[in-house]
């Protein structure tokens, strides 16, 4: 890596180091609000990332009103920084369950771990999926974690210590898989968030848009008969408390089905509340704006 590529990385880098550091005296709710503000105001003002998110949004609602646009705006970017200071500060979040509701097919996951068998649960960046971590954590040890490492190498040595806060970690790298597929051979829970882009995936509707999604995760479920259970973390109006809501797990068909399945349940949700979901991934990057299909 070159020193200006280096140089890059620290001053991308230094707020996201600097700012929690500056506000870490404060409760912890008030740095989280504090941060969230000031993390809200750079997506919205800073013009190529409120670009991504209103051609995204423009790219699924293209009937959508701009000032309906504009509201959407304001509040994916403030969802989006109270989840980013809470991940921040993961080591306190995961023990304010108080702030957090388990619903839905709970019961499944207990006899899956009663039994010891390996459980994915899978779900989006949405709401906050910290707080699954932390009210499943305990009902399922140890409850890993997969990642993609941070391009920035100098905020991965930031972002990596707050996930590792509620568990092992798997980064998506040839050593962080076999580590995993190790964890669910063991009996082992998996949480991992599939709504990203995927160049080896395969084109499929998602929020009513072809994208590329992969099946590796599906493909491994099946190899160590592993259930895939979808989970969806809502936040709250007042933007704290979280409902983390397990779905039932899905029937073990093949890869494409499944992967296809997840796509339908996370669209649903997000198209139910397109403000708490993560609209700053290239999702649908390298797929035909005129694909239209609905979920």
């Amino acid at each position: 890596m070159s020193d200006k590529s280096k140089l890059r990385h620290y001053i991308e880098a230094l707020p996201i180091w600097l700012l929690p550091k500056l506000l870490r005296p404060l409760p912890f709710r008030m740095r989280v609000r504090f941060g969230a503000w000031m993390l809200s105001g750079v997506l919205r003002h800073v013009p190529s990332l409120r670009k991504r998110i209103t051609n995204n949004l423009d790219h699924v609602f293209p009937d959508m009103p701009r000032p309906e646009k504009r509201r959407l705006l304001r509040n994916i970017a403030r969802n989006i920084g109270l989840g980013f200071f809470e991940l921040i500060y993961n080591s306190e979040y995961q023990k304010r369950t108080h702030e957090m509701r388990l619903s839905g097919d709970v019961a499944t996951l207990d006899a899956a771990h009663a039994e010891g068998r390996p459980v994915l649960l899978v779900s989006a960046h949405f709401g906050q999926f910290e707080a699954a971590r932390a009210m499943l954590g305990p009902r399922a040890k140890p409850l890993g974690a997969l990642y993609h490492p941070a391009h920035n190498p100098v905020f991965e040595r930031i972002y990596t210590p707050a996930l590792a806060a509620a568990g092992p970690i798997f980064p998506t790298t040839p050593r962080g898989l076999a580590a995993l597929s190790k964890h669910l051979k063991g009996g082992g829970f998996v949480a991992l968030l599939l709504d990203q882009y995927a160049d080896d995936g395969v084109p499929m509707p998602f929020v009513g848009r072809m994208a590329k999604t992969g099946l590796s995760m599906a493909r491994l479920a099946l190899k160590n008969n592993a259930l895939i259970v979808p989970l969806i973390c809502v936040r709250g109006d007042d933007g704290v408390t979280i409902d983390v809501q397990i779905a039932p797990p899905l029937a073990s068909t093949d890869a494409l089905t499944m992967t296809r399945e997840l796509n339908d349940f996370m669209s649903a949700e997000i198209l139910k509340r397109p403000e708490q979901w993560y609209w700053l991934h290239r999702r649908w990057k390298n797929m035909p704006t005129q694909d239209v299909e609905n979920t």
